[in-house]
Order: C-alpha cells, then sequence, then structure tokens
C-alpha cells in the first residue's frame, strides 16, 4: 500500500515540476515515473521474497544440523544392531574376514551431504561416528557447533608441523571433536 503511495506521489510531483513543458511532456514523465516506480516496487519485493526463503533455509539447515548431531551422539555405545533404523540405516561396514567395523550413514549436516562411518568395538557397540566436512576452515563450522553445544571445553590451534587444531566440546555420553589439519576438516563423535 506504500508503495502505491509514494508512486502516487512521485507522479504528482513530476506533474507539477513538469507543468513548464507541454502535456504531452508531462503525461510521458508521468508514465516513465509510473513504470520506474512499479519496476523498482517488484525488484524490492522480489529481493525481500528471496531474504525470507534464504532466512528459513538457513533456520532449517540449523535445525536440521542439531537434529544430526544429536543423532550422532545418541549413536555412541548402542549396537551396531540398535543404529540400524537410524538416519535411514546406512549400510553395514565389515572387514574381509566378516568382522564388523560399524556402519556407513549418509546425512545432511551444515547444509552438506556427508558420509559418517561408525567404528565398533568388539561387543559390536559404537564407539566412533567420523566424517569428513567439505569446508577447508574449521571455523565454518565452529559458531554452529557451539550454538548447538555450547562453548567449547578445549581449543588447540596449530599444533605440531601441521598446523592442526582441534576443537573439543564434552557432552554425557561423549565428545564431539572439530579437527583441522593440511586444509581438511573433519568431525568426530567419540563414546566417554
Amino acid at each position: 500500500m506504500k508503495r502505491k503511495r509514494y508512486a502516487a506521489m512521485a507522479i504528482a510531483a513530476v506533474m507539477l515540476l513538469g507543468g513548464c513543458g507541454t502535456g504531452g511532456e508531462v503525461r510521458e514523465q508521468t508514465e516513465i515515473s509510473a513504470e520506474t516506480s512499479a519496476q523498482t516496487a517488484e525488484e524490492t519485493e522480489a529481493l525481500s521474497q528471496d531474504m525470507e526463503e534464504s532466512e528459513k533455509e538457513t533456520e532449517a539447515d540449523q535445525q536440521g544440523t542439531a537434529e544430526i548431531v544429536e543423532t550422532f551422539l545418541d549413536m555412541l555405545g548402542k549396537t551396531d544392531e540398535e543404529t540400524a533404523d537410524l538416519l535411514g540405516g546406512g549400510e553395514q561396514n565389515t572387514a574381509a574376514d566378516g568382522t564388523l567395523i560399524g556402519r556407513i550413514f549418509h546425512a545432511e549436516l551444515f547444509g552438506e551431504t556427508v558420509e559418517a562411518g561408525t567404528l565398533c568395538d568388539e561387543e559390536q557397540r559404537v564407539t566412533v561416528v567420523t566424517m569428513q566436512l567439505e569446508e577447508p576452515d574449521a571455523a565454518a563450522y565452529t559458531d554452529q557447533l557451539t550454538e548447538i553445544l555450547g562453548e567449547p571445553e578445549i581449543q588447540e590451534t596449530e599444533k605440531g608441523e601441521t598446523g592442526a587444531s582441534a576443537t573439543v566440546w564434552e557432552e554425557e555420553k561423549g565428545s564431539v571433536w572439530l579437527y583441522q589439519s593440511y586444509g581438511l576438516v573433519s568431525l568426530e563423535f567419540r563414546l566417554n
């Protein structure tokens, strides 16, 4: 409604200011002004809709990431059989001799599709869930993990020749480790 009012005011101003010319010039200027106002209003509305959609997608990604992080933490200590129904079930990963290594899952995390692998102990309990992430800088994930898990307990940066860093969040069931080394970033969930 405000856009129409502003467009009408702009047209009136053009008519008043352009009154010195012929009626045809005033009408032409008025038509051009009205077209410009309409185009600007459409562009503003389209931009506003794009921003709203982007915000909704970001909120959905954050909520989905929080749920997946909780699911990975929940896997810790469970048997492979108990995790078989989580995240679409994944596929069992076994060694050549038939020994169970764990399970491979695909999930949407941080707006990325990740491949997460579990490692099981002799009792077939999940002790580790690990995955590589796409971004070469761990900082791209730290803020969102901090929103989900709170402030990290450990934050080590640039240790050793590799410039490796680790950020660790301690949770009741396990710990969450965000590693960076040689431009590779990985996320690991470990059973306490």
